[in-house]
C-alpha cells in the first residue's frame, strides 16, 4: 500500500468521525427536547423519571459508542490496509439507532 492510499484512507476515517461530532451533537440536544416536551408524557407508562432518562441518555451513548467504535476499528482497518468506510457507517447506524429508539420511547402510546 502507498502512501497515497492510507491518506486516503486516513482521511475517509477523519471525515466521516468528524462529521459524526456535529450530528451527534444535534441528536443529544433532540433527545433532551424529546425528554422535556410534551409529547413525552402521551401515557401514564411514558411519564416515568426512569423514561425520561432514558429518551436523555439514548442518543448520548449511541454518540459515545460511536465515536469509539468507529475510531478504534477504523484505525485498525487503515493499519491493515482497508478501507475504513465499513466502521464509518456502522458508527452512524449506531448513532442513528439510538435516536430512533429513544424517539420511539417517546411516541409509545
Amino acid at each position: 500500500m502507498n502512501e497515497d492510499q492510507k491518506a486516503n484512507r486516513v482521511l475517509v476515517l477523519v471525515c466521516g468521525m468528524a462529521l459524526l461530532i456535529p450530528a451527534g451533537y444535534i441528536s443529544v440536544i433532540l433527545g433532551l427536547l424529546m425528554a422535556m416536551g410534551p409529547d413525552s408524557c402521551g401515557s401514564s407508562t411514558n411519564c416515568a423519571p426512569a423514561n425520561e432518562r432514558l429518551i436523555g441518555w439514548l442518543p448520548i451513548v449511541g454518540l459515545g459508542s460511536g465515536l469509539l467504535v468507529g475510531i478504534v476499528g477504523g484505525t485498525l482497518f487503515v493499519r491493515h490496509g482497508k478501507s475504513p468506510a465499513l466502521w464509518v457507517c456502522l458508527a452512524w447506524i449506531l448513532l442513528l439507532l439510538s435516536v430512533i429508539a429513544s424517539y420511539t420511547v417517546v411516541t409509545a402510546r
